[in-house]
């Protein structure tokens, strides 16, 4: 039998008396047949257990302007290391200033040569300890990246680990060569500055000068001067950089012109300089891909029963099973007015300084669907992935309206019936039936937890809505109230306000 919104003609009376205990539009009603208004509607509250265990991710789709850096190691969870591939954009039709001479005074560079190229990490956010120092080292792309977003990309793909890097740098999270008084400028940038080998960019000026069409747009750029960097951390492992802009700045010296822009301008009697760059930024408009590695140690934590676990970034998952043939054996002829599961998390006490974050949002999603949510870049529709954030306070991740996964599940499951039925006939027991489709959908009564970043903008009334959801790729864990009864945890209750209509 399909489980059907509940028709909204029905009368006065009866939507009074269900809105009276959290009706809403999702409200569903189990049966088929419209009610007469002199129905009576008595209101019950059923539950029924949930179960959950945790499961690893796996990797998942990560497309972010973020990149992540560093390497860190937690005392429950392990080591934890991440690594990012980028391109660069090149701004169409970028061209160096020509080089003033006698011969031609328009042009403005001093001398046709390079002051310096530097690659500059921006970052405002990281995890770890702000002290600890790691080393990095940058090298240059042979291969063109893919549109690869998943945490699993294996960086050995794109370049050659055989030649030396680039360039090595050591730093801190907090930069100490600054003093305070400049770190706590309102519009101080931490950052990580690489200067590069004075070749690369005097090789980068040169190929515009000859080829200034490798430049006339990203593309050009990537397939002819440069493929992209790599930058990994080699040394260290007290702190992660959430870098949020990368750009390589290739320096020329240049003269200041007078008025007319024809004559040098000159101090104390000598030739006055400035410094001028082409940047070369990495944006959304460019591949930008993070890789990941997680200690052997998440199958430890995994195969804990007790309790569950949510651990970013690509770590675990909790898995829950509803039982929605139960529901709908219990409460076919019913309304569902609501549904609503509340999963508690432990609050641990940590001595330990650098404790990681409880994720502040979590999607509830089936199972089936987990991978192409991400991929196709779609945001919560309270239907069958529901958004939610963390009350701190209850320590609980609350789903308050879960009627509209209810009846979405169940009436998929029964419109397939009907399918077969048309085609096959009723050859088949309803036990039989239901085995064969279990066998089929292994995962249709599977939901999964992930923990995520939601974006959201300001609309009217002083509304928000969301805009985006993407995976969390910050270190981050909760442990939560389930796992396996059988085995020292607990079932989870999913609470069903439901009306039953007496005849």
């Amino acid at each position: 039998m399909n489980l059907n919104l509940w028709p909204k003609t029905i009368g006065f009376v009866l939507s009074f008396l269900v809105l009276f205990v959290a009706c809403d539009d999702n409200t569903g009603n189990m049966g088929y047949d419209m009610l007469p208004d002199s129905d009576k509607a008595t209101v019950k509250t059923s539950y029924f257990d949930v179960t959950t265990k945790s499961i690893l991710s796996g990797p998942v789709f990560a497309r972010s302007s973020t990149g992540f850096l560093g390497r860190f190691i937690d005392p429950e969870f392990g080591e934890y290391e991440t690594s990012f591939l980028t391109e660069l954009n090149c701004l169409d039709s970028l061209s160096f200033p020509s080089v003033y001479s006698e011969s031609n005074k328009e042009g403005i560079m001093a001398g046709d040569t390079t002051h310096l190229t530097e690659l500059i990490l921006y970052y405002s956010e990281f995890y770890g300890d702000s002290t600890s120092q790691s080393r990095l080292n940058v090298y240059t792309l042979d291969e063109k990246l893919e549109a690869n977003y998943y945490t699993d990309i294996n960086p050995d793909d794109y370049y050659d680990e055989t030649k030396p890097p680039l360039v090595s740098k050591t730093f801190t999270p907090i930069d100490y060569s600054y003093s305070d008084s400049i770190i706590g400028l309102e519009d101080f940038y931490p950052h990580v500055r690489v200067e590069l080998p004075k070749e690369f960019g005097e090789n980068i000026l040169k190929a515009n000068r000859e080829h200034p069409e490798y430049f006339y747009s990203s593309e050009a750029f990537i397939n002819n001067i440069l493929k992209g960097l790599y930058i990994k951390t080699v040394e260290g492992d007290g702190a992660i950089l959430y870098i949020d802009r990368v750009q390589l700045n290739v320096v020329v010296a240049c003269h200041y012109k007078d008025s007319l822009n024809n004559s040098l301008q000159k101090v104390d009697g000598t030739d006055s300089l400035y410094y001028a760059q082409k940047t070369f930024p990495a944006t959304r408009e460019v591949i930008q891909a993070n890789s990941f590695k997680n200690s052997d140690k998440l199958q430890e934590k995994v195969a804990e029963t007790e309790h569950t676990f949510l651990k970013s970034p690509a770590g675990i998952f909790t898995e829950m099973t509803i039982p929605f043939d139960e529901i709908e054996e219990q409460l076919i002829s019913d309304t569902l007015n609501l549904v609503k599961l509340v999963i508690p998390n432990y609050y641990e006490k940590s001595d330990y300084p650098f404790k990681m974050n409880v994720p502040s949002n979590i999607l509830l999603v089936r199972k089936d669907d987990m991978f192409d949510f991400f991929k196709e870049n779609k945001i919560g529709n309270n239907i069958d992935s529901y958004e939610i954030a963390h009350n701190s306070v209850k320590n609980t991740y609350t789903f308050d309206n879960l009627n509209r996964l209810v009846q979405t599940v169940v009436n998929e499951k029964n419109n397939a019936k009907k399918e077969a039925e048309k085609a096959d006939g009723t050859t088949w027991t309803d036990e039989s039936w239901n085995k064969k489709w279990a066998e089929d959908n292994p995962d249709w009564n599977k939901l999964v937890l992930i923990p995520i970043i939601a974006k959201s903008k300001q609309t009217g009334n002083n509304t928000t809505a969301t805009i985006s959801v993407e995976h969390d790729l910050r270190p981050g864990c909760v442990k939560l109230k389930g796992g396996d009864p059988e085995q020292g945890g607990n079932k989870l209750s999913l609470e069903v306000v439901h009306s039953t209509f007496n005849r």
